[in-house]
């Protein structure tokens, strides 16, 4: 059994944040376990080079497993995303991302796809043990996601009723009885005591919320630091787990992930090397191809 190193888990730093990777595929190997690990960046719709690569990558390499970003814990939640994939597949992945489009080219072609998410119970209790409390985590996710609402065009005109809609639904979700679910007006009073960033609630960008360490974290960054520690040893653990029942694994996951955990995998498998386009039909010459589809 492969067992992740999780004490080579790097922090992500202002230098690194500031970085602009393209996305690609890494390769690690050792003897007849193989990793490729693609570096998404966030994306709406799939004409984009970040599905354009996962296509390949399915495609050309035929993975035995596919690791997801997403949060699959439940059966009710799989059930839910299954039907997602399905319903995004007609309108071209506008909501969903990346993660939608990998499991739907998963399913079409009979390859078992695992998420790689802990629960956000789990995040909670873990969060808990740290300081935080549950308006910190529920808050934290509410503003997380206004980003994707934007960039996905899913942002309604009457933000308070999509964002006490959301507090609701996530409220739930982590296990708050409904006395202690959080409300809307508690939302605002914890965003305007804790934001460091200077813009309104509805101007908050995907940079203002990375796990980014430096010597002024935002009270936002540091919610985000200790609950990618939190993450990452979870998604290291299932990717280590699908090794040792696979030998070809497919990880699909945001950069700053792969950033932060290459020393881990280079651990575990050896020096990851960048997969160009031209070398991957002398990479996977052993392996049969499988179905293409068009986008």
């Amino acid at each position: 059994m492969l067992k992740p190193d999780f004490s080579l888990i790097r922090d992500y730093t202002l230098a690194l944040a500031r970085t602009r990777r393209q996305t690609g595929i890494t390769k690690f190997q050792r003897g007849n376990k193989t990793l490729f690990y693609v570096n998404a960046h966030h994306v709406s719709g799939i004409r984009n080079k970040t599905c354009q690569t996962v296509k390949l990558a399915i495609t050309r390499f035929n993975p035995d497993t596919i690791v997801i970003e997403r949060n699959l814990t439940s059966e009710s939640r799989r059930r839910g995303f299954l039907k997602h994939i399905h319903q995004q597949s007609a309108s071209g992945f506008r909501q969903g991302g990346e993660g939608a489009y990998a499991a739907w080219l998963a399913v079409q072609n009979k390859i078992p796809f695992v998420a790689a998410e802990p629960s956000d119970q789990f995040i909670l209790s873990e969060m808990q043990k740290k300081g935080f409390s549950a308006v910190d985590v529920v808050g934290y996710y509410l503003i997380r996601t206004i980003p994707q609402w934007q960039r996905e065009k899913t942002l309604q005109s009457d933000f308070e009723k999509q964002a006490t809609g959301f507090l609701k639904w996530m409220s739930t979700t982590i296990g708050l009885p409904k006395d202690k679910f959080v409300t809307y007006p508690e939302f605002q009073n914890w965003f305007a005591t804790h934001n460091e960033t200077g813009r309104s609630i509805l101007e908050i960008k995907n940079g203002d919320l990375g796990p980014i360490v430096s010597g002024s974290m935002t009270y936002f960054q540091k919610l985000a630091f200790d609950m990618t520690r939190i993450r990452e040893k979870r998604i290291e653990t299932v990717i280590s787990e699908a090794l040792s029942n696979n030998n070809t694994v497919l990880a699909i996951y945001g950069d700053s992930h792969l950033v932060v955990s290459r020393r881990v995998f280079q651990k575990m498998l050896g020096p990851g090397v960048a997969v160009r386009p031209r070398q991957i039909s002398r990479l996977n010459a052993t392996h049969a191809p499988i179905r293409r589809f068009s986008k």
